[in-house]
């Protein structure tokens, strides 16, 4: 191992994480590299500190487990659907689609004349069924529309 690819894993060593034989190369370079051991000295008085294991007693982690425990009851009690702090979260937004669509339906529908306009009742779509008529139909077709219809066709 190089001196960097010794001083990415060194941190290992202090934790116990490396395999038999890193362990050998990295305590073998260790005897002969005392910036990597200097490291390793401030690493193994520094970690302790950083990751220490809470000590708590049995009683203690009780309670803690016991007071989790509850917060999370109290929670999931609390989300229930119509209950007032959920509520507030979805009949608003609920009560404003509904006064949106009905805008929609009721005012802009009605105003718009394209929109708002039915085919008349007589209109019959396909008492065009000889073939002299459809080819009449056709051929007052734009070229583009014949275009469409038959890639349409062929999709089908």
């Amino acid at each position: 191992m190089t001196h960097q690819e010794i001083q990415t894993v060194l941190f290992l060593l202090a934790d116990g994480a490396l395999t038999l034989d890193q362990k050998h190369q990295v305590e073998s370079h260790l005897q002969t590299c005392a910036s990597c051991r200097q490291a390793l000295a401030q690493w193994s008085q520094i970690s302790p500190v950083l990751f220490s294991k809470p000590s708590l007693s049995e009683v203690q982690e009780d309670r803690l487990v016991s007071a989790v425990l509850e917060r999370i009851r109290v929670k999931s009690s609390a989300s229930r659907l119509f209950s007032p702090e959920n509520a507030l979260r979805w009949i608003f937004p609920l009560v404003g689609s509904a006064m949106a669509a009905a805008w929609v339906f009721f005012y802009v529908v009605p105003s718009t004349p394209e929109l708002s306009s039915l085919p008349a009742a007589d209109t019959d779509y396909y008492s065009s069924s000889t073939p002299e008529a459809v080819s009449n139909q056709w051929n007052a077709m734009p070229a583009a529309y014949h275009e469409d219809m038959v890639v349409s066709m062929i999709k089908e």
